[in-house]
């Protein structure tokens, strides 16, 4: 497994924008129902390419909208190569007004389709009042979660709640034998099909022949509401 990792940059304009999402509704979504996003089936045609992970834009934003502000690095990060990637990780080194390090965030994506665009935040968690500048670097593995011939996706579904976002899903087994470990990874997409988070959940010693009832979950914080559609990756590894 190659594993890429670079030094992006910093930034000094910290903007404010965004706005909280309180308790609200629920909503429900169904992979099969959504045709825009990319389906599995599509991510899994193109392992044959390679993956291109670029990093279109960032910026630090200070977002005051809230019972408290918010502080994070918004990050744009794009699969321009023919191929699904395997895990980004995003590190932020914050600094304050001295140039000091202050201490390190990540965020982490396990996958990213051909094509796709992940929109993704880094968050800075204790005063926002002391950063004043970052450091945003990535690593990228090459290597795609897959999974082996026989193991199923059956059906998943999508909930909005109040504080998080949950998917439960169903696969099957149907490879004879018992399966060591498989791990159901949930990428959630906004309404332009936009990559906007993700979780996953995972079990050991799957007997053969039998259904894995799935289920996990994704917090995102001020994005729930952008939650419109997912797709399931399952992968042995």
């Amino acid at each position: 497994m190659l594993r890429r990792q670079y030094l992006i940059a910093s930034a000094w304009l910290a903007t404010a924008t965004g706005s909280w999402v309180g308790a609200g509704r629920e909503r429900q979504d169904d992979a099969d129902d959504d045709p825009a996003c990319p389906p599995s089936d599509e991510a899994a045609a193109l392992e044959d390419g390679d993956p291109d992970i670029d990093v279109r834009d960032h910026e630090l934003v200070i977002d005051e909208n809230g019972p408290a502000p918010d502080v994070f690095v918004d990050v744009t990060v794009e699969n321009v190569g023919d191929a699904p990637s395997g895990r980004i990780d995003l590190e932020v080194e914050w600094y304050d007004e001295n140039g000091l390090s202050l201490y390190e965030t990540f965020e982490w994506l396990r996958t990213l389709g051909a094509g796709e665009t992940w929109q993704a935040r880094v968050y800075h968690l204790p005063d926002p009042d002391e950063v004043a500048d970052y450091d945003l670097a990535i690593s990228v593995d090459d290597e795609a979660p897959t999974a082996p011939d026989g193991v199923v996706l059956e059906d998943s579904e999508m909930a909005v709640g109040e504080r998080r976002v949950e998917i439960e899903g169903l696969a099957a087994n149907e490879i004879g034998a018992e399966l060591p470990y498989i791990e159901a990874i949930g990428i959630i997409y906004d309404e332009d099909c936009v990559v906007i988070g993700s979780g996953r959940t995972n079990a050991t010693d799957v007997p053969a022949d039998e259904p894995w009832a799935f289920d996990l979950s994704w917090r995102g914080r001020d994005r729930l509401e952008d939650a419109a559609a997912h797709r399931i990756v399952l992968s042995d590894w």
